[in-house]
């Protein structure tokens, strides 16, 4: 099942919530920062110590624990890298190879529900309409398997993951 709708995601009430993240494990702005506001900094700091072990590439995805947005029932949060230095280089290829780790880990961890943003369309700069596209693409492939909920603050992207959901659901 997929869902959309316009919020915050640190308000959800899901099992994973997907960070953009970078390969460092700096959390700074956009999703990242509402994140480390509403679960505490230990978010950073768990995130920082993986990557100081090894830095991870735009691509990859790696898990944290969910710091005080567990009082939501989150039990991890995914950081999907979306670009290996704060502020540095994303494109639509690293966002679908991002959104198949989480995808594939979330497989592993035995997860039953996510919520997940717009990836890459804040400091990344990337075209909204573009990212849904290629994220609801994949979203569908878990759809049997996963409760999915598309959580924005921007309108014009969960308009545009409901108007392919919807278009897709008319061709069936």
């Amino acid at each position: 099942m997929i869902k959309a709708f316009v919020g915050d995601i640190v308000d959800v009430h899901t099992d994973v919530i997907i960070n953009a993240a970078n390969g460092i494990g700096f959390m700074g702005g956009g999703v990242a920062g509402s994140i480390l506001r509403a679960g505490g900094i230990e978010i950073q700091n768990e995130a920082r110590r993986i990557c100081k072990n090894k830095l991870k590439e735009a691509g990859e995805c790696y898990v944290t624990g969910p710091g005080d947005l567990s009082i939501n029932n989150v039990k991890y949060i995914y950081h999907a890298v979306t670009m290996k230095y704060p502020g540095g280089y994303t494109s639509l290829n690293i966002i679908s190879k991002a959104i198949k780790s989480v995808f594939e880990q979330l497989l592993l961890d035995d997860i039953e529900s996510v919520a997940m943003t717009a990836l890459g369309t804040g400091v990344g700069s990337l075209e909204y309409l573009s990212v849904a596209n290629i994220m609801v693409k994949h979203a569908k492939e878990y759809d049997n398997i996963l409760e999915i909920h598309f959580v924005d603050k921007n309108e014009k992207f969960i308009n545009e993951v409901n108007r392919i959901l919807n278009n897709d659901s008319t061709k069936q």
